[in-house]
This record gives structure tokens, C-alpha cells and sequence, in this order.
């Protein structure tokens, strides 16, 4: 994860500061490198702006990640969870997009990430416990498959209601239904499930972290360039965004990803 991180913020720092026409700040550039932009308040959301999750997400998990999964750990999590969902809904002005509003000495971000884990680890041990008690030489009928299928084309309606459906206000919810929503997908019962875990769809997974982190620096770049700074069409610009940092992800995961991963799964394996 690192290694990539820091590729994406030595690229994007340069252009953040020919867009925005500003001089480097090196404390706010410590605090990106060590991935504490989220965590010390008053730095926004980085240079790279989805590196705000990462940032959280890392010392939320170190802080957190170990005591959560331990045995009988899970009304803990329940109890962490809406507990920082009430931090984060009493704390932020927009919360459907608060991350860097200050809180309690760190930030809204932070109590988003520690929401988030907390429901994550409440999923897998329900998860495990689901899936430990079925029956693994029972054959898939017609109507289970069609039943659990009907349940995920449900969860991914929620997801779509959630991102696109506004009025409808579910995305203050959404760390409450995205848990529920990989439930269903984890247990693998029915035809879209099936198709998600199709070898050639989970490598698009694969590549989807380096999509995550490059499609911000190629934004800036095609606006340092004097493309998308007025943006007319925003669905195309979208697209072409979304193409070219799934381009780039994939040598970027062969060349640089899949190495660091396996070097740290090597020094794992030897601890």
C-alpha cells in the first residue's frame, strides 16, 4: 500500500502546486508522508485527496484492528461503531462528505474510519459464523440461488440509492448498509456473486486500489495541461479519468504493488 501511496503524492504534489499557484508547506508535506493528514487536524484532505481514508484508516487500524478481532469482541464493535456514528453526525456541518472538521482533538475523518472497521469486523465474525455452520456439500438449488440473487440485486440498489438518490438521504446510513451489502456478497449464493468472483473480475479488484490513488493525479494532470478546467461534460470527463488511472493501474500493480506485497508477506511469514 505505502509504496504506491508515496508514488501517487510525489506525482500529485507538483501539479496540486501549479494548479492551486502555492509554495510548498512542509509541514503539511510531513504530515502527508507519514499519513497523518487526517489524523492531526487543519490539514484538509492531503495533496492526494482520497489519501484522506487511507490515512485514517491506517492508525485506526493499528489503534484498534488487533483488539477488535479477538474472541467475543464483537459487542465492542457494535458499541465503537454508533458511538463514532454519533460523534461524526453531531460534529460535522456536511456529513456526507466531512473528513477533515475537526473533533475531539483529530478528526471527523478519523470517527468516520473507526465507525467503518468497527461494522467491518462485526460483518466478518457474523460471516464466519454463517458460514462455519453451512452445510458445504449442499448443492445450490434453483430457487436458493434465485432467492440470494434477488438479495443482492437489492444490495447493490441500496448502494445506487445511497451514491445517487440525494433526496432520499441514505448516504448518512451508508456505513450501516455497505456491511449488510458484503454480508450477502461474501456468502456467495447467488448468480451475481458468482460472476463478481469470476477470476477475470477479481483482477479488476486487484487493480481498483491503484485506480483509487492515480485518478486524482491524472485529473490535475489534464488540468495542468488546460484539459477539464471547464468541465461541459462531466460524465465524459469522468470516463476518460476513470480510463486512463485504470491504464496506469495496471503496470503500476505488476510492476511496484504485487512486489511490495509479496516482500512484506515474506517478512510476515519469517516474524
Amino acid at each position: 500500500m505505502y509504496p504506491l501511496y508515496i508514488l501517487s503524492l510525489v506525482i500529485t504534489i507538483p501539479l496540486w502546486h501549479y494548479i492551486n499557484d502555492r509554495s510548498l508547506n512542509y509541514y503539511d508535506l510531513i504530515k502527508n508522508v507519514f499519513l497523518l493528514q487526517n489524523i492531526i487536524p487543519g490539514s484538509g484532505n492531503g495533496y492526494n485527496y482520497p489519501s484522506w481514508s487511507i490515512s485514517a484508516e491506517l492508525w485506526v487500524n493499528i489503534a484498534l484492528l488487533y483488539f477488535l478481532f479477538k474472541k467475543n469482541s464483537a459487542p465492542i464493535a457494535i458499541i465503537l461503531c454508533f458511538a463514532s456514528i454519533l460523534v461524526w453526525f453531531s460534529s460535522a456541518e456536511n456529513i456526507s462528505h466531512a473528513h477533515s472538521e475537526e473533533v475531539f482533538l483529530t478528526t471527523v475523518g478519523f470517527f468516520r474510519c473507526v465507525a467503518g472497521i468497527s461494522a467491518g469486523v462485526v460483518t466478518y465474525k457474523a460471516f464466519a459464523y454463517v458460514n462455519t455452520r453451512r452445510c458445504d456439500n449442499q448443492e445450490k438449488s434453483y430457487l436458493r440461488q434465485s432467492v440470494w440473487t434477488l438479495l443482492e440485486f437489492l444490495a447493490i440498489t441500496a448502494v445506487i440509492l445511497c451514491i445517487y438518490v440525494q433526496r432520499l438521504q441514505l448516504h448518512y446510513v451508508a456505513v450501516l448498509i455497505m456491511p449488510i451489502v458484503i454480508f450477502i456478497f461474501a456468502l456467495n449464493g447467488g448468480w451475481l456473486s458468482s460472476l463478481l468472483s469470476w477470476r477475470g473480475v477479481a483482477r479488476i479488484g486487484a487493480y481498483s486500489y491503484g485506480v483509487y490513488l492515480l485518478h486524482v493525479p491524472v485529473l490535475f494532470s489534464f488540468r495542468a495541461v488546460g484539459i477539464m478546467e471547464h468541465r461541459g461534460n462531466d460524465l465524459l470527463d469522468g470516463f476518460t479519468v476513470l480510463l486512463v488511472a485504470t491504464l496506469l493501474s495496471i503496470p503500476v500493480y505488476h510492476w511496484l504493488e504485487r512486489p511490495a506485497l509479496r516482500m512484506v508477506k515474506g517478512f510476515v511469514v519469517k516474524v
